[in-house]
């Protein structure tokens, strides 16, 4: 499992996609206070969702990652504190998000942790068009205007 979760790294950034099984999921949220942001996708009935192609910008709408997360959880270590904007796409469906991530200092560091969710039809989709699914065992937990904001 952990051969297969190793973080990658583009420009500034430090992502690692996971969460496939308990296992990989419980691993996930083990790392997840040494990064800035967690993704979560899922549809609304609670099925976790994979192969989202994921394009963050920051404030000023500089792309700093574009990528394919093929996994339900995405952490992520960005470069600096500040708003991003985050352009999720499941199989065509698009999720759009704004969080705030505030930097490393405090004593109490937490995580922009963002659960964007699909209607369940993203789930239910033919596997040929990139979307993987499984149950998240969890509930429903919609997007509506949902900002994360932490520090590490």
């Amino acid at each position: 499992m952990q051969a297969r979760l190793q973080p990658q790294t583009q420009g500034d950034v430090t992502y690692m996609c996971g969460g496939v099984g308990k296992e990989e999921a419980a691993y996930m949220k083990k790392q997840e206070p040494n990064y800035d942001m967690m993704l979560t996708f899922a549809a609304r009935n609670g099925e976790y969702l994979a192969d989202v192609n994921v394009d963050i910008k920051d404030a000023k709408g500089n792309s700093v990652l574009q990528t394919n997360c093929d996994s339900p959880m995405m952490l992520l270590d960005l470069p600096k504190s500040g708003t991003y904007h985050v352009h999720a796409d499941a199989a065509g469906h698009i999720q759009n998000q704004t969080v705030r991530v505030r930097g490393r200092e405090g004593k109490n560091p937490t995580v922009a942790s963002v659960v964007m969710s699909w209607p369940q039809r993203v789930a239910q989709a033919p596997t040929e068009t990139g979307t993987a699914t499984g149950s998240s065992g969890g509930g429903t937990q919609g997007n509506k205007g949902h900002t994360g904001s932490g520090a590490r």
